[in-house]
């Protein structure tokens, strides 16, 4: 039995789960290890009642899966998902940790944590497999013995090469222990540069850098009550870090996914529209601005870290946006843009799906990691393309109640900036004036994205104002951008931008009736009027 066990496992010979099959048990499989941990390690049993932590676990093993998969892929020279699936058969073997800590134990447990040393005590750590009485519990240490033999077994029995073996037993381990020791590289990282030399211990310092910080306001909500100030410390602390586990989880995940299936993340990422999305991470950051501006925040590195988490958020949540848009307009991209993936055929329908969910996972959890209102903001981005483009509303197909959809979503990006940064929650903080502003302004803009599109909308019935004007269509799309340049000084607190609005009107319409007709510009010529703005302000 264990022979042919082997066997089908040297193979590749095991049942490939789909993605969102794949997404869901590794989740309650980390699910259960967080109950078995919280038993394991009593001193920290609230932990089991907050969803943040809960998400922490998440992250932080699917940093690790990863990590590992892409070690022994690149090791074992395999592409595709044979070790990624592998690994999810696998994972149960994380519940060995806890179960061996209460056994080893008699019951009492063990402490599991960080590695928050530095220096030479943080190199000790590395040679003692995690720590004596720090960081890494014996059960863990029992733990990650099996999985790094796994791992070398399995190396070695693809190649043959007791050296890659080796090489990926020592590259695994290494990257564990530095995601183990976060906290330490964090303080390590930012002291670079500083006078005065390291200290011991690591927690002072990230505690502070916390304290200092938005996470505070961000993700703790009022409505709740904690027994001590020292439990809000520790829920921001694990913000923190889960935080910047995410952001490690985006750049590995995009590494594996580029390693295991380059073809179909080549298709990906040629599909981007970058002037859309550069759109959206810039209005997060003039929201974040503004609020700076208004409220003379000083930011912190926790502050870039947090920001980065949004910014990948929302990069996530246009992705989304896109697959989605991609799949309901398969038709009217035949005619209009045949060069898209699913027209030409390079991704199936049920690929580009399945990926999107990982683009609404991806922006979910980081809004969702920066705290409430960054994640009530991403939940009405996403809600309002989804109604744009998917059916069976597809509101696209109604003239101006489209575009009015499109300026919900700026309006909400530019408000998770916007209260990202602020520190006073309430909405009434935000210039009324500026969202409608915002939201007429996009509203009589973003009829430009029906340009391009004129053939296909008019073969599916989708009455957009190029297909309802037809030859004029054009000069009164155009006219209403360039009323929208216009307009946008009437909501501002400077009126010296008519300087910039009014020749930025003239180039936009302009760029609406020339052929050919190049959008990009068009974005380019938006971002130019709101630096400029600001300069004549």
């Amino acid at each position: 039995m264990l022979k042919n066990l082997v066997s089908k496992i040297l193979k590749g010979d095991i049942p490939s789960p789909s993605i969102p099959q794949w997404i869901a048990g590794f989740t309650v499989i980390v699910i259960i290890r967080a109950f078995l941990e919280i038993n394991a390690n009593p001193q920290n049993a609230v932990i089991g009642i907050e969803n943040s932590s809960r998400v922490h676990f998440v992250i932080f093993f699917a940093l690790i899966t990863l990590l590992f998969a892409l070690t022994v892929s690149i090791f074992a020279k395999q592409r595709g998902n044979t070790v990624i699936n592998l690994a999810l058969y696998g994972l149960p073997i994380i519940f060995i940790a806890p179960i061996a800590d209460i056994m080893i134990s008699g019951g009492k447990g063990a402490h599991m944590s960080f590695i928050f040393d530095t220096g030479s005590k943080l190199f000790n750590d590395f040679l003692l497999f995690g720590g004596v009485g720090n960081g890494a519990s014996t059960g863990m240490q029992i733990e990650v013995l099996l999985i790094l033999s796994a791992i070398g077994w399995y190396v070695w029995a693809k190649t043959k090469k007791i050296m890659l073996a080796i090489g990926a037993v020592l590259s695994s381990y290494t990257l564990l222990f530095i995601v183990a020791a976060l906290p330490s590289v964090l303080y390590m990282i930012s002291a670079l540069g500083q006078d005065g030399a390291l200290a011991t211990y690591s927690y002072d310092f990230i505690e502070k850098s916390v304290v200092a910080s938005n996470i505070p306001t961000n993700i703790l909500n009022e409505a709740l009550s904690y027994p001590s100030p020292a439990r809000l410390i520790t829920l921001g602390t694990t913000a923190l870090f889960s935080q910047t586990l995410f952001i490690l989880l985006f750049v590995v995940g995009l590494a594996w996914f580029w390693y295991a299936h380059s073809r179909i993340a080549k298709v990906i990422f040629k599909n981007i529209r970058t002037s859309r999305i550069l759109l959206g991470l810039g209005l997060i950051a003039l929201g974040a601005f503004t609020a700076h501006s208004v409220f003379s925040v000083v930011f912190t590195w926790v502050d870039w870290v947090s920001l980065a988490v949004l910014e990948i958020s929302w990069f996530g949540a246009c992705m989304y946006a896109i697959h989605v848009n991609d799949i309901a307009d398969i038709e009217i991209d035949k005619i209009s843009s045949p060069e898209r993936p699913l027209p030409k055929g390079d991704i199936s329908i049920k690929e580009m799906h399945d990926i999107g969910l990982v683009w609404l996972i991806l922006s979910l959890v980081g809004a969702y990691l920066v705290g409430y209102h960054a994640f009530f903001m991403s939940t009405i981005f996403t809600s309002a393309y989804y109604l744009y483009s998917a059916q069976p509303l597809r509101l696209k197909r109604i003239p101006v109640l489209s575009s009015f959809l499109i300026s919900i979503a700026v309006l909400v990006t530019f408000l998770a900036g916007f209260f990202f940064a602020s520190p006073d929650k309430s909405i009434t903080e935000f210039p009324l004036l500026y969202a409608l502003g915002i939201i007429i302004v996009f509203t009589l803009g973003v009829n430009i994205r029906d340009i391009k599109d004129v053939e296909g909308d008019r073969a599916a019935g989708i009455q957009t104002l190029p297909v309802i004007f037809g030859k004029h269509g054009r000069h009164i799309v155009g006219a209403l951008l360039a009323l929208s340049f216009i307009l946008a000084p009437l909501f501002l607190p400077f009126f010296t931008s008519y300087a910039v609005a009014i020749p930025t009107a003239i180039v936009g319409y302009w760029l609406c009736i020339k052929n050919p007709y190049e959008e990009h510009y068009i974005f380019i010529l938006f971002f130019v009027f709101c630096v400029a703005s600001i300069l004549f302000r």
